[in-house]
C-alpha cells in the first residue's frame, strides 16, 4: 500500500485476502512445499540487503538529514503502546519459530547444524534491524501518513525507481512467509 497509495484504505481487507489464499494453500498441502517459502526469504534479504548497503553509500556521500526537523518525543505510555511493542516484538520472532518447526531438515548432527543457521539468523537480524534503525535515524526519515518507515527509507535511497518496487513486493512476500509460519503448528 505504501508503493501504491491508491490501497492504502484497502490494507485491511488485502491482508485478510493474503491470509485466505494463505489457509488454502496449507490445507491443500502448501506445508510440504518449503523450498518456494524460502524463495521470499532470500529474494527479501538480498534486496533489503542490498538497498541498506546503497543507503549507507547515501547517507557518506549526502550527509546526515535535517536533524532539527525530527519531533520532540514524549508520547505517553499507554496500554495500547504496549501490547502494540509486544506485538511488534513477537513478529520479528517468526523466524525462529520458523527455525524450530524446520528443525527436522537440519542434516546430522542436527544441533550443531541448527544452532549455526540460528547464529546466522540472528547475525542477519541485527545487521537488518541496526541498519534500518540506523539509516532512519542518520538520514532523518519522518513518519508520514500513507506509507511505512521502511517504504520511506527504501524511497529516499533508491527514488521511484524499479529497485523501490521490488524491495516494496519482496517486503510484502516475506511478510506472507511470516504468516505461514503458524500453519507449520496447526493441527
Amino acid at each position: 500500500a505504501s508503493a501504491f497509495p491508491a490501497l492504502w484504505p484497502y490494507r485491511v481487507p488485502l491482508a485478510l485476502i493474503i491470509l485466505a489464499a494463505l489457509t488454502l494453500a496449507n490445507l491443500r498441502g502448501l506445508r510440504e512445499a518449503g523450498t518456494v517459502m524460502t524463495i521470499p526469504v532470500y529474494l527479501f534479504l538480498a534486496t533489503f540487503g542490498a538497498m541498506l548497503i546503497a543507503g549507507f553509500v547515501t547517507a557518506l556521500r549526502d550527509g546526515p538529514g535535517t536533524w532539527s526537523t525530527l519531533p520532540a518525543t514524549g508520547l505517553p505510555i499507554t496500554t495500547f503502546l504496549l501490547l502494540h511493542t509486544f506485538a511488534a516484538g513477537c513478529t520479528a520472532l517468526t523466524g525462529i519459530e520458523a527455525m524450530s518447526n524446520g528443525i527436522t531438515i537440519f542434516r546430522p548432527p542436527v544441533s550443531r547444524n541448527a544452532s549455526r543457521t540460528l547464529w546466522i539468523m540472528a547475525g542477519l537480524m541485527l545487521f537488518l534491524f541496526l541498519g534500518s534503525i540506523g539509516l532512519t535515524q542518520y538520514l532523518a526519515i519522518l513518519p508520514q501518513a500513507g506509507e511505512t518507515i521502511l517504504s520511506a527509507l527504501t524511497r529516499r535511497v533508491l527514488g521511484d525507481s524499479f529497485a523501490y518496487y521490488l524491495v516494496q513486493g519482496a517486503t510484502l512476500l516475506v511478510l506472507a512467509v511470516a504468516a505461514n509460519t503458524s500453519f507449520a503448528d496447526f493441527p
